[in-house]
Formats: structure tokens, sequence, C-alpha cells
């Protein structure tokens, strides 16, 4: 999973820059950091994942699974 982010990332001139982390990932982020906390979960998952993004994606919880039942649903419509 840590190599996975690490190739996530793209060079812009020196600086790098980030994607977007799918939806999955920041529940499993999340599920992680409900039951070690943020910092274990810092930790667990790697740079460039911040204890304060965590916190954030914590309190977006319920969006988040929202978001994912939503984006699962209409992929099952488009592929029927």
């Amino acid at each position: 999973m840590i190599k996975e982010l690490k190739s996530k990332k793209t060079l812009m001139g020196s600086k790098e820059r980030r994607l977007p982390d799918s939806i999955a990932f920041k529940m499993e982020v999340v599920n992680y950091a409900e039951k070690h906390g943020n910092w274990a979960a810092e930790r667990h998952f790697g740079s460039p994942l911040t204890e304060k993004m965590i916190r954030e994606w914590r309190k977006q919880r319920k969006d988040l699974i929202k978001a994912d039942k939503s984006k699962k649903k209409n992929f099952t419509f488009m592929c029927s």
C-alpha cells in the first residue's frame, strides 16, 4: 500500500504534487485510525499522509460513506 502511495505522486517542476486519494483508501485509513489512533495510522500508512489529513477524513467519515455508496450505485447502474 505504501508503494502505491509513492507511485501516485507526480513531479511538477521541483515540487511534488499529490493525486487525490480514493474513497476506499480514505475509509481504510479512517477505520485503522479509529482502532489505533491518528498518529499510529500516519506511521502505518506512511508519507505523504499526515495526522492532520487523517483528522479531517475522520470528521468527513459520514460524507465519505455516502459518497462511496453513491459511487457504487452509479457504477452498477452504468454497467447494467
